[in-house]
């Protein structure tokens, strides 16, 4: 009887050791995650290969879902967000899975396709300096690239909203041919008695300047861009 009840009281014990270690685990992976949700990634985002140098930094939460920073990007540099879109790192392409489907009914299976809607930011980019491409328009290819300036923690009352922080010059117009079409549109601002410009101005309008950016109300939209 009395070796029953040692047996009984070391099997109880060990059920209650193991059940504290996976709460330790538990509490541990709880304590991680959130460690790396309050990490802020200060981002530089550039157009790639074009005559005027847009550019903007931003600060992000480094687990954002890659959807969520496509809308950051689209809003920061003043995309109107009417056409798809890609991210790539290395080798791999992340897209939507509705993209992803459509590309493998194409017969585009020799490359490598990722769905993006659970993919945080903080699985590509990790290191300082680590980069990121991101394309948008299939059609103009507006290639840009994302790299990541620093990275640092949040401060308890701080918010995790998107951040513009700094940028320069503006977004070229959509459906102007890329970045040879937004060339030629560049030129035809500087000659505004040409016959191109007049053809230009009823598009773009008498007031676009590619070199004119509004920190502050782009600053407002990106804010609540995720809202």
């Amino acid at each position: 009887m009395q070796i029953k009840k040692r047996m009984n009281i070391y099997f109880f014990s060990y059920i209650l050791f193991i059940f504290e270690a996976r709460n330790r685990k538990l509490i541990f992976f709880y304590m991680a995650k959130t460690i790396i949700c309050n990490e802020c990634y200060l981002l530089e985002i550039r157009l790639d290969n074009c005559c005027v140098d847009v550019w903007r930094t931003v600060e992000v939460p480094s687990d954002i879902l890659l959807p969520e920073l496509h809308q950051v990007i689209q809003t920061a540099m003043g995309w109107w967000n009417e056409h798809l879109h890609q991210f790539m790192k290395g080798k791999v392409y992340y897209m939507s899975k509705d993209s992803v489907k459509e590309n493998m009914n194409f017969g585009m299976c020799n490359v490598d396709m990722l769905a993006y809607e659970k993919i945080h930011l903080s699985e590509l980019l990790a290191k300082k300096g680590e980069q990121l491409k991101y394309e948008y328009d299939f059609g103009d290819s507006w290639f840009h690239t994302i790299t990541l300036l620093e990275h640092r923690s949040y401060t308890e009352d701080e918010s995790h909203q998107p951040k513009l922080i700094a940028g320069e010059n503006a977004c070229p117009p959509e459906d102007c041919g890329g970045i040879f079409g937004y060339q030629g549109v560049v030129e035809a601002t500087k000659h505004k008695r040409s016959e191109r410009y007049k053809e230009l101005k009823d598009w773009l309008g008498e007031d676009f300047d590619p070199y004119l950016f509004d920190k502050n109300k782009t600053g407002l939209a990106v804010q609540d861009c995720l809202s």
